[in-house]
């Protein structure tokens, strides 16, 4: 039995690796228009937020670059209170999955 679960962790990880998004959750202390004006153009904010303690942003990585760009990136002007990878879920990898079969 162990061996099984184990080879469905290692499929499900491929599967993670092959559809990566390259989107990132960050919540941050700052201001959004630092923050934004940091970025490059390898770069896509998505959505963000921004209340009186901490601020939101979802951000894409255009480019396979490292996680370490878009932290290098933000910290000048803003103090990262955390940061998040989204990975896509089954269904999500399943649904892009059939999509490119049909191209």
């Amino acid at each position: 039995m162990k061996y099984i679960n184990l080879y469905i962790l290692i499929d499900k990880s491929i599967f993670v690796k092959k559809y990566k998004l390259n989107i990132f959750e960050i919540k941050y202390k700052g201001d959004f228009k630092q923050v934004d004006a940091t970025l490059g153009s390898q770069f896509k904010i998505l959505d963000h937020a921004e209340n009186k303690n901490e601020n939101y942003l979802r951000v894409q990585h255009l480019d396979d670059g490292s996680n370490n760009q878009l932290l290098q990136a933000i910290i000048p002007a803003a103090e990262i209170l955390s940061f998040e990878e989204i990975i896509p879920s089954m269904n999500d990898v399943f649904i892009k999955a059939v999509q490119e079969d049909k191209k």
